[in-house]
């Protein structure tokens, strides 16, 4: 849907620069006929004319600029739906994986975790077992 409002929106603006040169060419048809009053009658009618297809075609592209912009909204908001659904099931899941995957190592024991070997809990920056007891516990 979003192509076709695109195409239709690119042959409005063809149509409408059309109309343009269209105006500008009866325009200046108005202003050097003079003499004869008769053709300056129809000509004025038809810049008239054209005048009012141009206010036409402007308001089609309005209105396929509206009809966009509601197609945005629409999938923004289809996409707000699934990502509030996907953040439910996160915020479900992710813990319970968390607490499966701490209770599911065969390497730690968690009954003693003031005997943590010592290289386990060595960091560069000097926390000494907090940071490994903290991470293991949360």
């Amino acid at each position: 849907m979003f192509s076709y409002l695109d195409m239709v929106a690119k042959q409005i603006i063809i149509l409408r620069r059309h109309f343009w040169y269209t105006r500008d060419i009866m325009n200046f048809l108005i202003h050097t006929q003079t003499d004869k009053e008769e053709e300056i009658k129809y000509l004025r009618m038809a810049y008239d004319d054209i005048n009012q297809l141009i206010e036409l075609i402007e308001s089609y592209g309005d209105t396929i600029n509206s009809t966009r912009d509601l197609y945005i909204v629409n999938v923004s908001l289809q996409l707000n739906d699934t990502m509030r659904i996907l953040t439910i099931f996160s915020v479900i899941l992710l813990p319970l994986t968390l607490i499966a995957g701490v209770y599911g190592m065969n390497g730690l024991d968690l009954s003693h975790l003031n005997n943590i070997p010592r290289w386990f809990c060595y960091s560069e920056f000097n926390y000494g077992c907090d940071c490994p007891t903290v991470t293991t516990i949360f």
